[in-house]
C-alpha cells in the first residue's frame, strides 16, 4: 500500500449506511515488524470474505494486490477493477475471460456492482 491512493476510504464511505456489512481494510501504517502478521490478517480475511473488492489504480505497480487478485480468480467472489491507464491491464482482461469475469475500468461502476450484490443478500 505505501503510498498508494486510499480508493479503500471512498468505498467504504459509500457502503457505511449498509446495515451487518463487515468490511476487511487491509490499509493501515507498514511496520516490518508486523509484516507475517499483517500478511496472515490479510490471507484470512481474503478466505473468509464473501464478496473481495480491488481497485488498481493507473499508477499504481500493486504486486501483493496481483498475487492476491491471482489466489482468488476462480473463487467466484472477486470484483476486480483497474484503470485504464493500469500498467497490467490486459493481463487481467486475458485472465478475467478466462474465468468469466469483467475488469471495472472505474470505481464508481465497481462499486455499483458490489452494492447490487450486496443488496441481492440483503
Amino acid at each position: 500500500m505505501g503510498m498508494a491512493e486510499d480508493w479503500q476510504s471512498r468505498v467504504i464511505k459509500s457502503l457505511n449506511n449498509i446495515p451487518d456489512l463487515i468490511l476487511f481494510n487491509p490499509r493501515r501504517s507498514f511496520s516490518p515488524a508486523l509484516l507475517d502478521e499483517q500478511v496472515n490478517w490479510e490471507l484470512d480475511a481474503l478466505e473468509s470474505a464473501d464478496k473481495i473488492f480491488m481497485w488498481l489504480p493507473d499508477d499504481s505497480k500493486a504486486p501483493i494486490s496481483l498475487f492476491e487478485a491471482g489466489l482468488f480468480w476462480w473463487s467466484g467472489k472477486l470484483i476486480l477493477g483497474a484503470g485504464p491507464g493500469f500498467y497490467r491491464r490486459r493481463n487481467l482482461e486475458i485472465t478475467a475471460a478466462r474465468f468469466g469475469m469483467l475488469v471495472f475500468s472505474d470505481l464508481q461502476s465497481q462499486t455499483r456492482h458490489l452494492l447490487s450484490h450486496v443488496e441481492m443478500k440483503q
